[in-house]
């Protein structure tokens, strides 16, 4: 879910607020998108549009949580970078 500023611009432009409303907002140039596990519901529709999705929990209440979204967000950013030879 959508919350916090971040929802409430969401809602005042207009958009759906969820995942779906992100990817929608950012469709011609989002390659790759973190959401919460509870909105993994939400997958079909992504898979629809085209655009890959990490499901991780995304509230950061210890080191352990941030740790995990951190590198959720890096392996999204991991599978859209060109492999260069070494």
């Amino acid at each position: 879910a959508i919350s916090g500023p971040a929802g409430k611009l969401m809602t005042a432009c207009g958009f759906e607020v969820s995942a779906v409303g992100v990817a929608n907002v950012y469709q011609d140039f989002l390659s790759g998108l973190v959401a919460d596990v509870q909105d993994e519901a939400i997958r079909p529709q992504l898979d629809a549009m085209g655009v890959p999705v990490c499901f991780t929990d995304t509230i950061m209440g210890d080191d352990e949580a941030a740790e995990r979204l951190a590198r959720c967000v890096l392996d999204q950013i991991a599978r859209r970078m060109p492999h260069r030879a070494g």
